[in-house]
């Protein structure tokens, strides 16, 4: 298969489909390899499950493009490109574009009642979940748990505790009031607990909003940007709705639950439609393809987009009209991608000057925390992550004697 390869096909590719089993012919379109993909699957032929399958998708689709004259250098480019975990090799790219295609559950072609029977499982699964941890205080995973997993939730966790916080202040100054009124004591307590009974969210919370979700009687809030924070409530009433979002600067939509269950791309208004896959496979394409940290090649995304769906599909929209089906979604990822291709840039020249001056990569990453430090007030973060990082920055610079703090 390698000797079919076009000169254009990058290096990295070819290295990756070297010696790759080829799960569909050559001959198909993207159409019947989804359909087979199905087939397969339901019929228990993928061993590994969903990830089996779709990397047998991924690699019928890379081997499409390699052989494909017209999808030129600078269109793979846009494919095998920097992104902001430092990968350069396509797989994950095109993995995140082809989902849609592998269809492990095609909950797009399901029936209403169909999808009346997996909400109902869910919502089985959810309140099973819920009997299993409410018993037990250290399962019931709360906001600092997950923080503590994944340092990047830390700001989301300082701004929750900093609204527990000022509602038990609030608490506190209604109780004195009250009792200095001379109320009794069952007045007092009820005084000083918060209006809005706030607490950081748990696991069990999320899972009830789920609940609700799946009932169709959530809203979600959709915080300002100078919120950082938001909250699912069920049952929200008017009243309630109005002054958060006069307190924090909220929007509330409602959930549809059957219109959540099309999972792996827009699939339109007619799902059953011969172009739905091709459609879906399209508006999959601006999420990985702008997700980058070097310059973007000069020939546009949407002809890039043209030329895969003509290797994939056999026919592929106008560019025009592959413009206005991702224009929503590029018209916010492209300005941030070139903020990120900006900023990755001015990096790696901070990175190479520093090597040159002879620095250690221990002084070169406390710089580069320094540097960090630097544009945070770009950033949503609270002030005492803010002094956390300062914290670490000492931390790792080593305040010992005779070693002092580097400079800038």
């Amino acid at each position: 298969m390698s000797e079919s390869y076009t000169r254009q096909t990058p290096q990295a590719m070819r290295d990756w489909l070297s010696g790759k089993p080829v799960a569909f012919p050559g001959d198909w379109t993207l159409d019947a390899v989804a359909e087979e993909c199905h087939r397969r699957y339901l019929s228990g032929r993928w061993r590994g499950g969903e990830i089996e399958a779709s990397r047998a998708v991924v690699t019928w689709a890379a081997i499409k493009l390699a052989t494909c004259t017209d999808f030129t250098e600078q269109h793979w480019e846009w494919i095998v490109a920097l992104d902001q975990y430092d990968r350069a090799d396509g797989y994950s790219r095109l993995s995140d574009i082809l989902r849609p295609a592998v269809a492990a559950v095609p909950n797009w072609r399901q029936s209403d009642s169909q999808r009346d029977d997996t909400l109902s499982e869910m919502d089985k699964a959810a309140s099973y979940l819920l009997k299993m941890i409410e018993p037990s205080f250290h399962l019931n995973v709360s906001l600092r748990g997950v923080a503590g997993c994944f340092p990047e939730m830390q700001p989301l966790f300082d701004h929750s505790r900093k609204l527990q916080t000022a509602e038990m202040d609030r608490g506190r100054d209604r109780a004195r009031q009250a009792r200095e009124s001379g109320a009794e004591l069952g007045a007092i307590i009820e005084a000083s607990l918060p209006l809005d009974g706030y607490r950081a969210p748990q696991l069990s919370d999320y899972l009830y909003a789920f609940k609700a979700a799946l009932r169709g009687t959530l809203c979600e809030a959709r915080p300002s940007q100078d919120a950082h924070v938001y909250e699912v409530l069920d049952g929200l009433l008017p009243e309630q709705a109005e002054a958060l979002t006069k307190r924090f600067g909220m929007t509330w939509k409602p959930v549809d639950p059957k219109g959540a269950l099309r999972t792996g791309g827009d699939f339109g208004a007619y799902p059953n439609r011969g172009d739905a896959l091709r459609r879906a496979v399209i508006l999959a394409f601006p999420r990985a393809i702008y997700e980058r940290m070097t310059a973007p090649p000069k020939v546009t995304a949407a002809a890039m987009i043209e030329s895969a769906c003509l290797a994939w599909f056999g026919s592929a929209p106008t560019q025009k009209e592959i413009n206005a089906a991702i224009k929503r979604d590029r018209d916010t990822m492209e300005p941030a991608m070139m903020r990120d291709v900006v900023s990755w840039a001015k990096s790696v020249e901070r990175r190479t000057q520093r090597t040159d001056r002879g620095l250690s990569p221990k002084e070169i990453r406390a710089l580069e925390m320094r540097d960090f430090l630097d544009d945070a007030d770009e950033l949503p973060l609270s002030d005492l992550t803010k002094r956390r990082l300062s914290k670490a920055l000492k931390a790792s610079e080593g305040k010992k004697a005779g070693n002092p703090p580097l400079k800038k």
